[in-house]
């Protein structure tokens, strides 16, 4: 996928362009595994490159919980990031509007 970041109020970067590659694999019904390439390409400064890994599980059709550990593959990005959090889909909203 390919995504651009406007930060009018940046100070040296106004514009981003990241590029990203996910490979992911249902393992059962309800949880998933990916691997992720993250590229971060600011105008006006060195790009940074990631490899991001993870997994989801599926609390509710609604509801969703993701870890992720990501390495940074150049000096540009961060070393080591780890994340765990939930997130609310979508999902029941849209269905409610239709």
């Amino acid at each position: 996928m390919l995504t651009e970041f406007f930060r009018p109020s940046g100070l040296t970067t106004k514009r981003i362009t990241e590029t990203t590659f996910v490979v992911e694999k249902k393992v059962t019904e309800k949880a998933s595994l990916l691997v992720e390439y993250v590229g971060d390409y600011p105008v006006n400064a060195s790009p940074s490159h990631l490899l991001n890994s993870g997994g989801l599980y599926h609390l509710s059709p609604t509801q969703q919980v993701d870890f992720h550990v990501a390495f940074g593959l150049n000096h540009n990005a961060h070393c080591v990031c780890r994340k765990l959090d939930s997130a609310i889909l979508m999902v029941k909203a849209a269905k409610d509007r239709s």
